[in-house]
């Protein structure tokens, strides 16, 4: 199973779609209407598992999660993930939003394990970050006493 370091195996790569709106529902309601139409079509492409929505309306967020098995997502990456430019632009035509992004991201259940049959690191996952400089001390001198001034009560 491909992974990213030792135990962050994967074998599902996502599309990620995400947008801001305005609040206004007509607006999310649009959204959702683009997607219905987009996603029959995403929905044909070899490897694909599903698609998942997540909307926030605390921030007005909305993602859509368009799920492959990560040994074909490389062919639909090729094909620019079509109908993505079309999809994209249709979404942006849509008043009140705005933020149209996408990115890539791997996805795993990760609890409960998922057995695997890698028991040890590969070379690759040995491999250890360089480590950062060490942080030298600034030379601070230490706060100069203050005179102690003598109490009076009046």
């Amino acid at each position: 199973m491909p992974h990213v370091a030792w135990k962050v195996w994967f074998d599902t790569v996502v599309r990620e779609y995400r947008l801001k709106w305005n609040g206004s529902f007509k607006a999310l309601a649009k959204v959702q209407k683009v997607v219905d139409e987009y996603l029959p079509e995403m929905g044909d492409e070899d490897g694909f598992k599903w698609a998942h929505r997540v909307v926030c309306t605390e921030k007005f967020e909305y993602r859509l999660l368009v799920q492959l098995h990560e040994y074909v997502f490389g062919s639909w990456q090729l094909k620019d993930y079509d109908p993505e430019e079309d999809f994209l632009d249709d979404l942006k035509a849509i008043d009140h939003v705005t933020d149209v992004e996408t990115s890539n991201a791997t996805l795993q259940p990760c609890w409960p394990e998922i057995p695997t049959k890698v028991e040890e690191p590969c070379a690759h996952c040995n491999q250890d970050l360089p480590k950062p400089p060490p942080i030298k001390p600034k030379n601070k001198k230490p706060p100069k006493k203050k005179k102690e001034e003598a109490f009076t009560p009046f």
